[in-house]
């Protein structure tokens, strides 16, 4: 349940870090990069936390990949649905 949690919470930033980015007219690449390096800061010291309450390090190499993997895959996912969006604009409009 934590996992879910966590992956959860990884998602809600990420919708909130998008959403921050578009109202401040932020580059893509600079938002998406802001992700990357807080949500894998996150997940480490989330690893880390649960190391320390006595879970394995294989369990939470685990959990931190579906913590850090679900949230990238959808940013991957946001981006490359939008950039076909584009690239289909643009050869309607051509």
């Amino acid at each position: 349940m934590h996992t879910l949690i966590a992956t959860a919470v990884g998602v809600l930033f990420l919708g909130i870090l998008l959403g921050a980015g578009r109202a401040l007219r932020l580059p893509n690449r600079a938002v998406d990069a802001a992700f990357v390096i807080v949500w894998l800061a996150a997940t480490v010291v989330h690893g880390h936390r649960g190391i320390l309450a006595g879970q394995t390090l294989l369990t939470e190499i685990l959990v931190g990949l579906a913590v850090f993997g679900v949230p990238l895959a959808a940013l991957i996912a946001l981006r490359s649905t939008s950039r076909s969006k584009a690239a289909r604009r643009q050869i309607f409009t051509s």
